[in-house]
């Protein structure tokens, strides 16, 4: 795998770029940007009681 050069992409990208990372370590979760609100990626992880955890991917201004 090769490194990411963090200082080089947008907030946007690293975003994205965390959702992908965290997608690929819990294959089985949803990945949500809504259409309205802060403009994050939620990913929710389906959890073995059948609830989920919000992981809210976030850049900083």
């Amino acid at each position: 795998m090769s490194r990411v050069e963090w200082t080089r992409l947008s907030g946007d990208e690293v975003e994205e770029v965390v959702a992908v990372l965290l997608s690929r370590r819990h294959p089985d979760c949803v990945r949500i940007r809504p259409s309205r609100g802060d403009g994050g990626i939620d990913l929710l992880l389906p959890q073995s009681d059948g609830s989920h955890h919000v992981v809210h991917v976030k850049k900083v201004h």
